[in-house]
């Protein structure tokens, strides 16, 4: 069997398709934005098909294809299955003093004036956060909550006790520089490769591994929202529709910004 493409490679692999096609003055994204551009091809549908043939050969490409859509669109203006608006052209400057993302650390207050300054909404949040179902961190993130939480010398007192003993063992307290094990996001076994509303169902039971996504189901600004997804069973379909929403921060269309040769750098 051939070796699997990381993701960005992936990208930079089918973005070549749209760069064979003729380029739109289109000024807004939109469903089937590729539709004629490349006479009998269907772009989307060729994109589609081969993001498919790679999730059945590695699940893992869920979390870190949402990963890269949030990274993108929030520094530059079996998965969840929704209608992705295309036509977003690149940014003609690329810096790593541009890249502003929220930190894991940051309170429920911060992080919504975050998402606030990209025309997000809390709720908005909420959903967005639902990507940590099939996410993962790992434990150089967590130690100081397994061991000295906010310089207290104790675990973070909202960890329930069966995760916090889980996860002292995943990342032991002297373990060497080099030993940063993954920890998934969502701790329900049955749900680490599935986008669905398990993460909610876990942090209202004390089992968030991030101190934010703790918080999220502690904060009375948000456990509103968390509590009504864990009970429901809309969640992919508004999960979708806010990673649309996100998909159109601070958006470059029409003749705006460039369309890139390869992801990594700006056209030279």
């Amino acid at each position: 069997m051939a070796a699997s493409l990381p993701p960005v490679a992936l990208l930079t692999a089918l973005v070549a398709v749209g760069l064979a096609c003729a380029i739109s003055d289109a000024s807004s994204l939109q469903v089937g934005f590729y539709k004629g551009k490349c006479g009998m091809l269907n772009v989307e549908s060729i994109i589609r098909g081969v993001v498919t043939i790679k999730y059945y050969q590695d699940p893992t490409i869920v979390p870190a294809l949402l990963r890269l859509q949030f990274h993108d669109c929030f520094v530059n203006g079996r998965g969840a299955r929704y209608e992705v608006e295309t036509g977003r052209r690149d940014g003609k400057v690329s810096l790593a003093s541009n890249v502003n993302l929220p930190s894991p650390f940051l309170t429920v207050s911060e992080t919504i004036s975050a998402f606030k300054k990209k025309g997000l909404s809390p709720t908005d949040m909420v959903y967005l956060f639902g990507a940590h179902t099939v996410g993962i961190t790992h434990c150089s993130l967590i130690r100081n909550r397994l061991y000295n939480f906010k310089g207290t010398g104790q675990p973070d007192p909202t960890m329930g006790p069966s995760l916090l003993a889980a996860l002292k063992t995943k990342c032991p307290q002297n373990a060497t520089t080099t030993t940063d094990n993954p920890v998934f996001l969502d701790q329900n076994p049955s749900s680490t490769n599935v986008v669905d509303n398990s993460y909610y169902k876990q942090i209202l039971m004390k089992r968030g591994v991030l101190q934010i996504d703790q918080e999220l189901a502690l904060d009375p600004a948000t456990r509103p929202t968390v509590s009504y997804i864990a009970g429901g069973f809309g969640f992919p379909t508004q999960f979708g529709a806010a990673m649309v929403k996100l998909g159109a921060v601070e958006v470059l269309t029409g003749s705006q910004g460039e369309i890139r040769r390869s992801c990594r750098k700006v056209n030279a």
